[in-house]
Protein backbone atom coordinates (compact mmCIF):
# COMPACT_ATOMS: atom_id res chain seq x y z
CA UNK A 1 0.00 0.00 0.00
CA UNK A 2 2.97 2.34 0.40
CA UNK A 3 3.20 3.02 -3.34
CA UNK A 4 -0.53 3.69 -3.50
CA UNK A 5 -0.58 5.93 -0.43
CA UNK A 6 2.32 8.01 -1.71
CA UNK A 7 1.15 8.40 -5.33
CA UNK A 8 -2.65 8.11 -5.43
CA UNK A 9 -5.19 10.62 -4.25
CA UNK A 10 -7.48 8.39 -2.25
CA UNK A 11 -10.06 9.18 0.39
CA UNK A 12 -9.15 7.85 3.84
CA UNK A 13 -12.03 5.34 3.75
CA UNK A 14 -10.79 4.01 0.39
CA UNK A 15 -7.24 3.68 1.70
CA UNK A 16 -8.55 1.79 4.74
CA UNK A 17 -10.61 -0.59 2.59
CA UNK A 18 -7.77 -1.26 0.14
CA UNK A 19 -5.29 -1.88 2.96
CA UNK A 20 -7.59 -4.65 4.20
CA UNK A 21 -8.26 -6.03 0.71
CA UNK A 22 -4.76 -6.13 -0.77
CA UNK A 23 -2.48 -8.99 0.11
CA UNK A 24 -5.15 -11.69 0.02
CA UNK A 25 -5.58 -12.42 -3.70
CA UNK A 26 -3.63 -15.37 -5.07
CA UNK A 27 -2.98 -15.59 -8.81
CA UNK A 28 -1.91 -18.98 -10.14
CA UNK A 29 -0.77 -19.61 -13.70
CA UNK A 30 -0.65 -22.99 -15.37
CA UNK A 31 0.39 -23.59 -18.96
CA UNK A 32 -3.15 -22.84 -20.18
CA UNK A 33 -5.14 -21.02 -17.49
CA UNK A 34 -4.93 -18.37 -14.80
CA UNK A 35 -6.80 -18.70 -11.50
CA UNK A 36 -7.73 -15.77 -9.29
CA UNK A 37 -8.47 -16.89 -5.74
CA UNK A 38 -9.75 -14.34 -3.22
CA UNK A 39 -10.69 -15.74 0.20
CA UNK A 40 -13.58 -14.35 2.21
CA UNK A 41 -12.21 -11.66 4.53
CA UNK A 42 -13.68 -9.44 7.22
CA UNK A 43 -13.40 -5.72 6.58
CA UNK A 44 -13.89 -2.87 9.00
CA UNK A 45 -15.00 0.68 8.23
CA UNK A 46 -13.55 3.81 9.81
CA UNK A 47 -16.68 3.76 12.03
CA UNK A 48 -15.63 0.27 13.26
CA UNK A 49 -18.44 -1.54 11.43
CA UNK A 50 -17.34 -5.01 10.44
CA UNK A 51 -18.65 -6.93 7.47
CA UNK A 52 -17.56 -9.95 5.43
CA UNK A 53 -16.32 -9.54 1.89
CA UNK A 54 -17.30 -12.78 0.18
CA UNK A 55 -14.41 -14.35 -1.68
CA UNK A 56 -14.38 -15.94 -5.09
CA UNK A 57 -12.35 -18.27 -7.26
CA UNK A 58 -12.26 -17.93 -11.04
CA UNK A 59 -10.21 -19.75 -13.65
CA UNK A 60 -9.90 -18.51 -17.23
CA UNK A 61 -7.75 -19.37 -20.25
CA UNK A 62 -5.13 -16.79 -21.15
CA UNK A 63 -2.86 -15.88 -24.02
CA UNK A 64 0.55 -14.20 -23.77
CA UNK A 65 0.59 -11.20 -26.11
CA UNK A 66 4.19 -10.20 -25.59
CA UNK A 67 7.01 -9.95 -23.11
CA UNK A 68 10.10 -7.94 -22.25
CA UNK A 69 12.84 -8.70 -19.75
CA UNK A 70 10.65 -7.43 -16.90
CA UNK A 71 7.01 -7.53 -18.07
CA UNK A 72 4.49 -9.88 -19.65
CA UNK A 73 1.26 -8.77 -21.35
CA UNK A 74 -1.56 -11.30 -21.03
CA UNK A 75 -5.05 -11.35 -22.54
CA UNK A 76 -7.66 -13.06 -20.39
CA UNK A 77 -10.96 -12.42 -18.64
CA UNK A 78 -11.11 -9.87 -15.84
CA UNK A 79 -12.19 -11.44 -12.54
CA UNK A 80 -15.63 -10.44 -11.24
CA UNK A 81 -16.64 -8.39 -14.32
CA UNK A 82 -16.07 -11.16 -16.86
CA UNK A 83 -14.82 -8.65 -19.44
CA UNK A 84 -11.93 -9.36 -21.78
CA UNK A 85 -8.84 -7.64 -20.39
CA UNK A 86 -5.18 -7.18 -21.13
CA UNK A 87 -3.02 -7.18 -18.02
CA UNK A 88 0.66 -6.32 -17.87
CA UNK A 89 2.48 -8.22 -15.14
CA UNK A 90 5.55 -6.19 -14.16
CA UNK A 91 8.41 -8.06 -12.49
CA UNK A 92 10.56 -6.35 -9.88
CA UNK A 93 12.66 -9.46 -9.35
CA UNK A 94 12.33 -13.23 -9.61
CA UNK A 95 9.77 -13.39 -6.78
CA UNK A 96 7.89 -10.06 -6.92
CA UNK A 97 5.50 -8.61 -9.49
CA UNK A 98 2.93 -5.87 -9.64
CA UNK A 99 -0.13 -5.11 -11.72
CA UNK A 100 -1.75 -1.79 -12.45
CA UNK A 101 -5.24 -1.80 -10.98
CA UNK A 102 -6.73 1.56 -11.78
CA UNK A 103 -7.92 3.69 -14.63
CA UNK A 104 -10.39 1.09 -15.92
CA UNK A 105 -14.16 1.34 -16.06
CA UNK A 106 -14.45 -0.29 -12.63
CA UNK A 107 -11.84 1.98 -10.99
CA UNK A 108 -11.59 5.01 -13.28
CA UNK A 109 -9.20 7.23 -11.34
CA UNK A 110 -7.52 5.16 -8.66
CA UNK A 111 -4.20 4.51 -10.47
CA UNK A 112 -2.99 1.80 -8.09
CA UNK A 113 -0.45 -0.97 -8.09
CA UNK A 114 -1.05 -4.29 -6.42
CA UNK A 115 2.10 -6.20 -5.57
CA UNK A 116 2.37 -9.99 -5.43
CA UNK A 117 5.10 -12.28 -4.14
CA UNK A 118 5.75 -15.78 -5.40
CA UNK A 119 4.40 -18.44 -3.08
CA UNK A 120 6.35 -21.61 -3.30
CA UNK A 121 4.09 -24.64 -3.95
CA UNK A 122 3.69 -27.01 -1.03
CA UNK A 123 4.16 -30.74 -1.43
CA UNK A 124 4.81 -30.58 -5.16
CA UNK A 125 7.65 -32.83 -6.28
CA UNK A 126 10.23 -30.80 -8.19
CA UNK A 127 9.67 -32.87 -11.35
CA UNK A 128 5.93 -31.88 -11.33
CA UNK A 129 6.50 -28.13 -11.11
CA UNK A 130 5.72 -26.08 -14.25
CA UNK A 131 8.75 -25.14 -16.31
CA UNK A 132 10.20 -21.78 -15.28
CA UNK A 133 9.18 -21.99 -11.61
CA UNK A 134 11.66 -22.30 -8.81
CA UNK A 135 11.12 -24.19 -5.55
Amino acid sequence: MRFNSERSKLENKTTLFLSQLMGHLTITFTAKAVTFDMPTIETETSESRKSPLVGSRETHPYRVLGATSDAVAVKSVEPVTGRDAITVYNFVGPDTMWVYSGGTESTPSSHLREYFVRVKPKNVPKADMPQGTHP
